[in-house]
């Protein structure tokens, strides 16, 4: 077999950083340890951190929750807002009480990755491939989170940006104290310099939260799901017998080497699932949600044009497109990876395996059949991911 090119030079901590930078941000610093080899215990500090952010998340829930039944139904636009807020919060209390109950989970799969990359980085007949893989998902990750942190900011701006003109205006300094980043009725007051300061730094803290919340946990499930289709490519490889002669097939496919592949392909079987249950409620709530959220913008928007208010048009517009690229992002990279995965069983048949073993051909047999059971991510097994589920929700 000719092996041309050189080796996979980077490291799998190295791939992996963007994600780690924002968790890190959030309090997570310790997964990075998931790229070396000492073990894992959570530090008290982060689990403090997520406690605090997940109350944080509670309030702004319930101050959502609190306006809803306070303005009711008499203006849409702010109705719709109200509800859009309170979908999108209890989306992020979710990520951030799901990645915070199953850390040790999170950090296992991430160790089990940096032990296979060991292997996998030295398969230069694979570089290009692998390098089509990697390169493929930095664009969408790269400016899905620029788009995140810009909308983060633009977003928690306007009160900051009243305030600053304010400032430099003639005459005394006059506060609106009933512009808060949030449209939401809260339980405290925040009518004195000192409260709405106050008021203002808890929004930012919940804007903060919110962006790095979504888009990490966003970004990590593509990063998953492409380090799962590299290890998937790289086993598919390892099946593929056209490269071998005969003589070569009776020398290389050996009953040992074909076990191991076989607990290979049974190892990646289990990663899948365990991905999909760290993402079990972030695939069902986000894919309900966004749904209704879209039905709730489809609404907004034909008021807002028919009003003629285009600055609340174009802010629909951009949490549609924002809900909808939520959407792709998992049933895509999902439909991807099942893809890959359910092409083992044809590569194995495809390939002249009459050439090997009794027992080889036995082997093979075995895990062409396990392999041919076709693997779907879902959502607790109600929902299929992939580009159906993909369109079915989003028209």
């Amino acid at each position: 077999m000719n092996n041309t090119g050189s080796k996979v030079k980077n490291t799998c901590e190295s791939l992996w950083n963007v994600e780690l930078v924002l968790f890190g941000m959030i309090g997570h610093k310790s997964l990075r340890r998931a790229f070396g080899s000492e073990e894992y215990h959570i530090p008290i500090r982060e689990i403090i951190i997520s406690i605090c952010s997940a109350c944080f998340l509670t309030m702004c829930v319930s101050s959502s929750t609190r306006t809803f039944f306070t303005v009711g139904f008499e203006d849409l636009s702010v109705t719709g807002e109200v509800i859009s807020g309170l979908l999108s919060g209890f989306l992020i209390f979710i990520r951030i009480t799901r990645f915070a109950s199953h850390k040790n989970a999170f950090f296992s799969i991430l160790r089990d990755f940096h032990i296979l990359w060991e292997d996998v980085k030295t398969l230069k007949h694979l570089r290009s491939e692998i390098d089509d893989i990697i390169n493929s998902t930095k664009p969408p990750r790269y400016l899905y989170l620029g788009s995140a942190v810009i909308l983060g900011l633009v977003y928690a701006l306007p009160p900051y940006g009243a305030m600053l003109i304010g400032f430099f205006q003639n005459g005394p300094l006059e506060i609106d104290y009933s512009m808060t980043i949030y449209p939401l009725n809260y339980a405290f007051p925040h009518d004195t310099d000192l409260s709405y300061n106050l008021c203002l730094i808890y929004e930012a803290i919940v804007d903060y939260l919110v962006t790095i919340y979504w888009v990490a946990c966003d970004i990590t499930f593509i990063q998953l799901t492409t380090h799962l289709r590299i290890h998937i490519l790289a086993l598919s490889n390892n099946f593929t017998l056209e490269s071998y002669d005969a003589d070569e097939i009776h020398e290389y496919f050996t009953v040992n080497r074909i076990s191991n592949l076989a607990k290979r392909h049974e190892h990646l079987m289990r990663l899948c699932k365990q991905v999909e249950n760290l993402f079990n409620p972030i695939f069902f709530f986000t894919i309900l949600f966004n749904g209704i959220d879209l039905c709730c913008c489809i609404i907004m928007l034909d008021r807002e044009a028919t009003e003629g208010d285009w600055r609340k048009f174009a802010k629909s517009v951009t949490h549609a497109i924002t809900l909808f690229i939520q959407i792709v992002i998992y049933c895509d990279f999902a439909h991807q990876t099942s893809e890959l995965l359910n092409n083992i069983a044809p590569t194995i048949f495809n390939s002249p395996w009459a050439f090997c073993d009794k027992k080889v051909q036995q082997l093979l047999a075995i895990i062409m059949m396990r392999a041919n059971k076709e693997y779907k991510f879902m959502a607790y097994g109600i929902l299929n991911l992939d580009r159906e589920q993909m369109t079915r929700v989003c028209i």
